[in-house]
């Protein structure tokens, strides 16, 4: 059996819908459901917004000074946190929305009722 590298170019027409669903499905979910998801959410946006440089780090961009400050990094340690809780919740949805394409995938063909 031959391993499909799916990151690779020639496959983008096959990754892109289902990586797209794979994330998006998940955060709207999360996002119409729970309290504590929108919490988290609100705080890493509030911390970009109050420290930019979170956002030039993320994005991979030119960091606008050579040093921080000891609160500077307090903020990045807690967006790290934030970041680290929304990606628990997202990984647990997403293993839930497998775990629910593979049902229906059994019952289509038969093999579970």
């Amino acid at each position: 059996m031959k391993f499909i590298d799916l990151w690779d170019d020639e496959y983008i027409t096959l990754r892109s819908p289902f990586v797209t669903r794979m994330y998006d499905v998940p955060t709207k979910k999360l996002c119409n459901l729970s309290d504590k998801y929108r919490e988290l959410k609100k705080r890493k946006d509030k911390l970009e917004e109050d420290y930019p440089f979170i956002s030039s780090l993320s994005d991979d961009t030119e960091l606008e000074k050579e040093t921080y400050s000891r609160e500077d990094m307090k903020a990045l340690q807690e967006f790290f946190s934030v970041v680290r809780m929304m990606d628990n919740y997202e990984q647990l949805e997403i293993y839930k929305l497998g775990y629910h394409d593979c049902m229906r995938w059994l019952q289509m063909i038969g093999l579970y009722d």
